[in-house]
């Protein structure tokens, strides 16, 4: 990431901004370079800066601000799409407003030529099915930043195959590989903007190169299903509980109820790709979050202690939540996490077969 460009960003000086990025176009740096280089890595850099406590939500909303502005900026540069080539709908997952990613995929798909139909942050799913069909998309390309939004994506992955549509997956909650896109149905997963480019080019020269060859994985188990639909209720009813005891940090009550969802849609997240790493990232995560803020990491666990009431009615969820407790005990441990097998601790109350056991090739 150029120096400049960064130190503007944080400072929240667009002017700035804007003298590095027409330095680097200068230099030769295409449109593409700049948006996944430079700004895309400057916005991972704004939220971690955010996730220590170095900043505030002030701080990262004005530099986001920034960045959302450039990137529009150079989109403006881009020539006109090809005719004759695919269209691709463009959303995040749905209640997912961290659009920044999805807003450069789009760009950078645009830049190479491609017609880009953008939707942005949060869509409406039924809505965002209608415009597929409707429009006859040769694909649906989803981002996912935050890992709490897999089991929303199993569902609304579902739906689309259901449909006849390519669904083609992406963003840091699918992880560095296929296993999560793959459990959840998607037809492909790509690391990156050119490895989507690189795809939606191939199931233009040839329709079958990406053929739907069966029902897609079953993408959504009751269970998960179960999960989203009480999914706010069980938030609720974790935070009062929190304040009621006294446990609350003294942080912001959007705050407080965003870790809770975070925790809960991660519970989701593992049903739903039979991954158990989520869990541990999603522990780690938040004990660094609260930390970071003075507060006291043990909130985690006290979390989960709550969830116990409200998942007990399903066997399944019931488990994960005593595995998830069981992760933090086990991570304290002198020998590590690693001691026994995470898999087995995960799958001890879980019916025998899992949303992740079906997968659909690309």
């Amino acid at each position: 990431m150029d120096t400049h460009y960064w130190q503007a960003v944080a400072a929240g000086d667009r002017r700035s901004a804007l003298a590095a990025v027409k330095r680097l176009r200068a230099d030769g740096v295409s449109t593409a370079e700049i948006l996944r280089d430079h700004l895309l890595v400057a916005q991972h850099r704004v939220g971690e800066l955010w996730m220590t406590g170095e900043w505030t939500v002030a701080q990262e909303h004005t530099a986001t601000s920034v960045n959302e502005g450039l990137l529009l900026w150079l989109g403006s540069f881009n020539a006109q799409p090809r005719k004759d080539g695919p269209l691709v709908l463009v959303a995040c997952v749905e209640d997912e407003q961290h659009a920044f990613a999805s807003l450069v995929v789009s760009e950078i798909l645009m830049a190479h030529g491609l017609r880009v139909d953008h939707v942005g942050g949060s869509p409406d799913a039924d809505a965002l099915l209608e415009r597929a069909v409707s429009q006859r998309s040769d694909a649906v390309l989803l981002s996912a930043s935050l890992t709490s939004s897999l089991g929303r994506a199993a569902g609304l992955v579902k739906r689309l195959r259901d449909q006849g549509l390519r669904v083609v997956v992406g963003g840091q909650a699918f992880g560095d590989d296929e296993k999560r896109a793959r459990a959840i149905g998607a037809s492909a997963w790509c690391a990156g903007p050119e490895e989507a480019v690189a795809w939606l080019n191939a199931i233009a020269e040839d329709p079958q190169a990406a053929r739907l060859t069966g029902p897609a994985a079953i993408a959504a188990s009751e269970d998960v299903a179960w999960l989203e639909t009480y999914r706010e209720q069980m938030v609720s009813y974790v935070t009062v509980g929190l304040r009621r005891s006294g446990a609350a940090p003294a942080a912001d009550a959007g705050d407080l109820e965003g870790w809770v969802d975070h925790l809960v849609g991660c519970l989701s997240a593992t049903l739903a790709t039979d991954d158990e790493t989520i869990l541990l990232e999603a522990n780690d995560w938040l004990a660094r979050v609260l930390a970071a803020r003075g507060f006291d990491p043990g909130l985690v666990d006290r979390i989960y202690e709550l969830l116990r009431e409200p998942a007990g009615s399903r066997a399944a969820v019931g488990g994960l939540v005593r595995s998830a407790r069981g992760l933090i005990v086990a991570a304290n441990e002198p020998t590590g996490p690693m001691e026994t097998p995470v898999r087995a601790s995960l799958r001890a109350d879980r019916p025998a077969t899992g949303a992740g056991e079906t997968s659909v090739d690309a």
